[in-house]
């Protein structure tokens, strides 16, 4: 993350809020809300300039270990009976929303729905009972050490964007080290392919696969962060693979009661075409605006008919599948990464896009004065691409502008750079 003065936080006294959001990164999120016609108010660690040029209030807000600085008692005075959503990291934090949804208007899923759905072998055992098609890559406990290392990953159970996940090997040689942090987590079988995720909407008893998007992972030092998706994408493999994907959607939506925008992720080996669950996020996704903008239908207006009990959510949702099936292109968001640390220039910011329906603009935009530490994301460029061109046939370093890099090639096995798996 980058850092921000305190002093560049942006708040109102009080006004009209539609939605509350709170996350680590709440701008993708309040873009689909805003899109959705709501008046939005955000918490959220960056409080970057686009955010603020349209969300209606923001509050800067810290997370520590992926817990909201700001205790669940203050934020339920501060959003009274408004209804709120969380993004990420909040699903690892079952008891801070338990406590803040008492007494308010929370459209998210139950803290028991998020516990059970982060528990990563009672899910893979579950998964494996029933016999889907689809299942988690094999996965140990962090006492039984894999063997051989080069092929199996560390990841914690709680993470932010893949910068946790290592090669086994590399954590073995990290472990040793006097003052390396020990994080809870699990080892995981590689597996070398594409990543993809899977936008679902869901009212407990039924889901629908809104559309499907491209992931992309791996910048330097870190092989298995976050650095981009495009969607909707659609291919023979993906097409193949979507009843079934429907049938296991259906399947967690009823057994660990879903209720609206949720993804999965999934990936796709690249030696026998398998396909493999690597998690199931019970909230809203900074992905899932690629194809909201191709689309060119809001996603939160089916979300909020979901809370509200409108059994109309369902056509409202074919009808966005069939919008994103249908689009012409698709969009693409890369997330660009500082090449030194420094202090951000008025001047050397591009100009904030004022239609949030714009598939071509930039996004995520640091205010003038922040500090952005070498290697740590910048901002976001999102645009346009015809839907049988792929980004990873991008050369693997473009420059944007001068001092930004964006790591754009495709991931394969490797300590180099590989897919999330």
């Amino acid at each position: 993350m980058f850092f921000i003065p305190r002093s560049t936080q942006h708040t109102l006294k009080m006004p009209d809020i539609d939605l509350y959001i709170i996350g680590a990164t709440t701008r993708a999120t309040a873009d689909m809300a805003r899109r959705a016609g709501l008046k939005v108010g955000c918490f959220d660690s960056y409080a970057d300039n686009d955010l603020k040029s349209t969300a209606t209030w923001v509050r800067q807000t810290e997370f520590i270990d992926q817990t909201p600085e700001i205790s669940p008692e203050a934020f339920q005075q501060i959003v009274q009976q408004r209804p709120w959503i969380a993004t990420g990291p909040l699903e690892n934090c079952p008891k801070w929303v338990e406590i803040a949804a008492q007494k308010t208007t929370y459209l998210g899923n139950k803290p028991s729905t998020c516990r059970a759905l982060r528990d990563i072998f009672e899910l893979s055992a579950s998964l494996s009972e029933i016999g889907f098609s689809i299942q988690f890559p094999e996965i140990q406990p962090l006492s039984v050490l894999p063997n051989p290392p080069e092929q199996w990953l560390f990841k914690p159970h709680s993470g932010t964007g893949g910068w946790e996940i290592q090669a086994a090997r590399k954590r073995f040689s990290s472990r040793l080290r006097p003052q390396a942090k020990t994080a809870s987590g699990y080892w995981q079988k590689r597996i070398a392919g594409p990543s993809f995720g899977a936008t679902i909407l869901s009212d407990q008893s039924q889901a629908i696969v809104a559309g499907i998007c491209r992931s992309f992972h791996g910048i330097p030092g870190r092989p298995f962060a976050y650095r981009g998706s495009t969607g909707p994408v659609d291919s023979g493999p993906i097409r193949k693979m979507l009843p079934e994907l429907t049938s296991l959607a259906n399947w967690l939506t009823r057994e660990f009661q879903i209720r609206g925008l949720w993804n999965i992720d999934l990936i796709q080996d690249r030696r026998n075409r398998k396909w493999f669950v690597l998690e199931v996020n019970p909230r809203p996704s900074a992905s899932m605006e690629v194809l909201e903008l191709a689309a060119g239908q809001p996603l939160m207006a089916i979300h909020m008919q979901i809370f509200r009990n409108d059994p109309g959510w369902t056509d409202s949702a074919l009808k966005f599948a069939k919008a994103s099936a249908k689009a012409s292109s698709a969009v693409v968001k890369r997330v660009l990464y500082s090449e030194r640390s420094r202090k951000i220039s008025l001047q050397e910011l591009p100009a904030m896009e004022q239609d949030l329906w714009s598939p071509q603009r930039w996004a995520d935009i640091p205010c003038p004065g922040s500090r952005v530490y070498r290697g740590y994301p910048l901002m976001t460029q999102i645009g346009l691409e015809p839907r049988k061109h792929s980004p990873a046939s991008d050369s693997k370093t473009n420059k944007m502008t001068p001092g930004f890099v964006v790591v754009y090639n495709e991931c394969v096995s490797g300590d180099r750079c590989d897919s999330p798996s």
